[in-house]
This record gives C-alpha cells, sequence and structure tokens, in this order.
C-alpha cells in the first residue's frame, strides 16, 4: 500500500507539471494511464481509482496553476483541472493581505472614509445629518482587539470576594490525634489536615482582585471596532431626546415662508411602553430585540433621571451615559440608540490624543492648526469673491 501511495503522488505530480509538455516520446496522458493501471493492479483489484492525496494536490498547486479533483470514472483518469482562484478547492487559504481575525463584508467597505448619520426624532421624522469621523466610526472589525477588550471589563467587574478556610483558620485540631509510632495507625498531624473531614481546604481561594492591564490605545481600539460594526450592519440610531417628541404646530391659513418657520411644540413621553413603542419602528428592519440608549447623562434634558427610572429593572433596554459606555454594553445589546450630545462626547472621546506627553509642545501645534485652518478658509473665501 506505502508502493502505491508513492506512485499515486508520481502520478499527480507529473500531471501537474506542465500538461502540454512530452517526454521521452510518449505523452503524459499515457504515462498518467500505465501508472494508473499499476496501481489499480497492486491495490485491491477494484475498478474506482482511489482518490489523491493531500501531499500530492499541495504538491499540484506549488508546481502548477491548477489544482487537482479526483473523478470516480476509470475512463476519465486524468485529474480535472480547476482554475488556481477557486478557493473551495485550493489547498491554501486566499492570500488578501487582511488580518484573518478581521471580518469580512460581502460588500466593499472604504476604511477610515468620513460618513453622516440620520437624526431622527422618536415619531421618525429626519431634523438633520450629523458627522461622524471614519478614524472612529470606520475602522476594520478585529474580533481578536474585541475579545481582549471584554476580557478586561469583565476581569475589571468581577467582584472577588471568594473565600475558603485554609488548615490553620478552622477551629480546632490543636493537638496531635494519637502518637507518631506504636499504634500502627497512619501518622497525624492534626485532625484539621486537608485529608479529614471537617478539616481546611488546599489552596482555598482568597479575597482578590482578577483586573489585569490593558493599554488605553487597544481599548479606544476597541470601541472603534464595536461602533463601526454596528453601523455596518444598520444598527445605529441617532435621535435628538428620548423624553420628548417634536411636533411642528403651523397656524392655519399660513403659506409659504410663514410655513416654513413654524414653532416645534414639545409632547412628552407618557412611559416605558409607549418609548418602546416608538423605538421599535424607529428600528425596524435591523436585526435584534434589546436596545442600548445612550444619553448625555443623569443630569441631561434628554434622558435623565426620569429615563432611568422608567428602565429600572428592564431587560429588553438599558440606558447609559458616554462616559460609561464600554464594549461589553455595546456588544451586549443588539441595536444601539444615542442622542446628539452623547454622540459629541463619545467622538470627542475617540478622536483626541489619549497621551500627551508634552502639554506646551502640543498646545502649539493646536494653535498652529487653528491658524492654518482659518488661512485656507479666508483665501477660499477671497478666492470665491473674486
Amino acid at each position: 500500500m506505502l508502493f502505491a501511495g508513492a506512485l499515486r503522488f508520481i502520478a499527480g505530480a507529473l500531471a501537474a507539471w506542465r500538461p502540454d509538455r512530452v517526454a521521452s516520446g510518449v505523452s503524459e496522458r499515457k504515462l498518467v494511464d500505465s501508472l494508473s493501471h499499476l496501481i489499480y493492479g497492486m491495490t485491491s483489484g477494484t475498478s474506482v481509482p482511489s482518490p489523491l492525496s493531500l501531499q500530492s494536490r499541495r504538491l499540484s498547486a506549488l508546481l502548477g496553476t491548477a489544482t487537482f479533483s479526483s473523478v470516480a470514472d476509470k475512463a476519465a483518469l486524468m485529474p480535472v483541472l480547476h482554475e488556481s482562484d477557486d478557493e473551495a478547492l485550493s489547498p491554501h487559504p486566499p492570500t488578501t493581505g487582511i488580518n484573518p481575525l478581521t471580518i469580512r463584508y460581502p460588500f466593499p467597505v472604504q476604511y477610515y472614509k468620513d460618513s453622516e448619520a440620520v437624526v431622527l426624532s422618536l415619531d421618525e421624522q429626519p431634523l438633520g445629518l450629523v458627522h461622524l469621523p471614519g478614524a472612529a466610526f470606520n475602522v476594520p472589525v478585529r474580533l481578536d482587539i474585541l475579545h481582549r477588550v471584554v476580557r478586561y471589563w469583565r476581569a475589571k467587574w468581577q467582584q472577588g470576594t471568594h473565600k475558603a478556610k485554609r488548615r490553620g483558620e478552622v477551629r480546632g485540631g490543636g493537638r496531635k490525634p494519637w502518637p507518631q509510632k506504636k499504634t500502627g495507625r497512619a501518622r497525624q498531624g492534626s485532625i484539621r489536615s486537608p485529608l479529614w473531614k471537617g478539616g481546611g481546604v488546599s489552596h482555598a481561594p482568597l479575597p482578590r482582585t482578577h483586573a489585569h492591564k490593558l493599554p488605553r490605545a487597544v481599548r479606544l481600539l476597541g470601541m472603534r471596532c464595536a461602533l463601526s460594526a454596528k453601523i455596518r450592519e444598520g444598527r445605529f440610531f441617532v435621535v435628538d431626546d428620548f423624553l420628548h417628541i417634536r411636533t411642528s404646530t403651523a397656524s392655519p391659513g399660513a403659506s409659504g415662508a410663514a410655513s416654513t418657520a413654524a414653532l416645534c411644540d414639545k409632547v412628552r413621553m407618557r412611559d416605558y411602553s409607549d418609548l418602546k413603542q416608538r423605538l421599535t419602528r424607529l428600528t425596524a428592519g435591523s436585526f435584534g430585540t434589546t436596545w442600548l440608549l445612550v444619553d448625555s447623562g443623569e443630569a441631561g434634558c434628554d434622558g435623565g433621571m426620569r429615563l432611568r427610572r422608567w428602565l429600572k429593572g428592564r431587560v429588553l433596554m438599558e440606558v447609559i451615559s458616554p462616559e460609561q459606555l464600554t464594549v461589553y454594553n455595546v456588544l451586549k445589546y443588539h441595536r444601539l440608540v444615542v442622542t446628539q450630545a452623547a454622540l459629541r462626547s463619545i467622538v470627542e472621546a475617540l478622536i483626541k490624543p489619549h497621551r500627551v506627553r508634552k502639554s506646551v509642545k502640543h498646545a502649539w501645534w493646536v494653535q498652529r492648526k487653528a491658524q492654518f485652518e482659518a488661512s485656507v478658509l479666508e483665501l477660499t473665501k477671497a478666492a470665491g469673491d473674486a
């Protein structure tokens, strides 16, 4: 059987090496046929050819621009050639230059490109657009970074109050149970040994912290990856307020500019059920049944303590402030709904430099950048006026 496997390997290699080349007056098809007949004669005698080995397929991929797939018909003994870009038949994964732990979407993505999101009211009315910087909301989604950041937060939140008594903490066992010798029994030093019933615990857990260190740059990258994933999956929404609904009130008979300048009255939400119904209609079409709401904080006017009282003890919905937002919270809930004020805080935290070693030099560069932008704006305006 080993010799037969070696002959199969030779046959596959010869078939993969320049199919149009003829050696010593005999075509390679005839040579493969003769070797295959020799193989069948040495094996069990069945008329069904054995599939080519994985080693021969890998060698064929290295020697030629085609990969093998065996056939079950003895008449069509020559291996069927396929294109080299066929991923299903290739012995090696495709080389795309992307980290294998980076999520690949079925549509093209232009990474680090700025975008815009529509600001909606709870009655599904568009109120404007908000800018989303590509450096914070359009980055490659890496699963390894998300895993590291989630582990960091869960380990940091772990209570760590586990405690069991060791042999020195269990009551009793101050004296030796019986003499060391002349009793015929096993030697013992204390009845509170881990070997005894009611004794201490070997290597007992003690109260400690499970937190470990993780660079802040990695934590920020994890938040960028989580938000980018929500946006590309269509589960990111921006609203103006969680407690009020804007309704336009125009006086009857007003026309033209008067109707355009109509005032907007704010109608207060009734309760949690009303909020849930409106969020369901607002986020219809996206996957999931749970929501994570992000407002400006407990003292904010877009949610505040009133919204937190509504959502206390709820399972499908949770409200959180931008300072408390973590990757674990973003990934736990299906849909992410943020207010404009909260979005500004998130953008500022993700865009600003997280490490400034020389504050004076950094302030000088910021001032110089502002002056440069002002000069460009002035020149652009002057060119437009000319």
